[in-house]
């Protein structure tokens, strides 16, 4: 079954997920919102109908993609948070960290301070082979929910 088969919520659903998916899977830099709609045949217009009508919005599912990333990233401490910044799309750590600290609650030097363990604790292995750290901090507000 093809996505214009679906009924219509769940094809605004599945076109959500699509575009949450596409940001996820991204390492540097983000599409658009225009090259995101060319990249799955459909309006932009449409495109930012259907997210409204499912209760997301690009720069929501934008927002979240960036801050998964963004804590990945914090998790490696060779990696600065300029260079951070600049994987993540931001033209300055300054824009990076306001937006970090809006999402989580703390700055993003503090959020690394957090998650980082005591000498000799074999986390680097642990984190390798379970994933990125909680984000630790408030909730992050306005992101829609994974499905």
């Amino acid at each position: 079954m093809t996505m214009t088969q679906l009924p219509r919520p769940q094809r605004r659903q599945a076109l959500a997920s699509l575009v949450r998916s596409e940001l996820e899977a991204r390492t540097h830099g983000y599409p658009t919102l225009r090259e995101m709609s060319v990249k799955l045949c459909v309006s932009t217009r449409t495109l930012k109908r259907h997210l409204r009508d499912t209760g997301a919005s690009y720069r929501q599912l934008l927002d979240g993609a960036r801050q998964l990333h963004a804590t990945e990233l914090l998790a490696r401490p060779g990696i600065t948070i300029e260079k951070i910044a600049e994987r993540l799309g931001y033209s300055s750590g300054a824009n990076f960290s306001r937006a970090f600290q809006r999402w989580v609650g703390v700055a993003p030097g503090q959020y690394r301070v957090r998650i980082e363990p005591p000498a000799g604790s074999g986390w680097r292995g642990a984190v390798a082979a379970e994933g990125p750290p909680p984000v630790l901090g408030r909730e992050s507000q306005g992101h829609a929910a994974t499905p």
